[in-house]
């Protein structure tokens, strides 16, 4: 169990030695921000980072709109978001069951340049 709002690194290694970077974010509007600020600082140097944080920011945005840990947070869905994500990423989906789900994005780009700090 992960505690929301946590930074941690995966366990195992990925291409080129690298480590995924993974947090949990409470479903709260207010924390969309946070994702893509988390998502920046990561990918920070990476030629796709602004890919990035706007599919963060969809992805988050829609969890808050359709799943029973968001509210909403009078946010409005204009029906575009999952076109940008379906545009942008080279794949993309969610996974997970009524206790949590993920969601998660790939962008066309190597580890390599998207080494990020850290």
């Amino acid at each position: 169990m992960t505690t929301p709002g946590t930074d941690f690194a995966a366990p195992a290694p990925v291409a080129d030695g690298h480590r995924l970077r993974r947090r949990v974010f409470p479903g709260r509007a207010d924390q969309v921000a946070r994702a893509r600020e988390f998502t920046a600082r990561t990918l920070a140097g990476c030629p796709a980072v602004a890919d990035a944080v706007l599919l963060t920011s969809e992805l988050g945005t829609n969890a808050l709109l359709h799943t029973a840990t968001g509210t909403g947070g009078g946010l409005v869905p204009s029906g575009r978001g999952l076109l940008l994500v379906a545009s942008l990423a080279a794949r993309w989906g969610y996974h997970g069951s009524g206790q949590g789900r993920v969601t998660w994005f790939e962008l066309p780009c190597t580890a390599r340049d998207c080494a990020g700090p850290g």
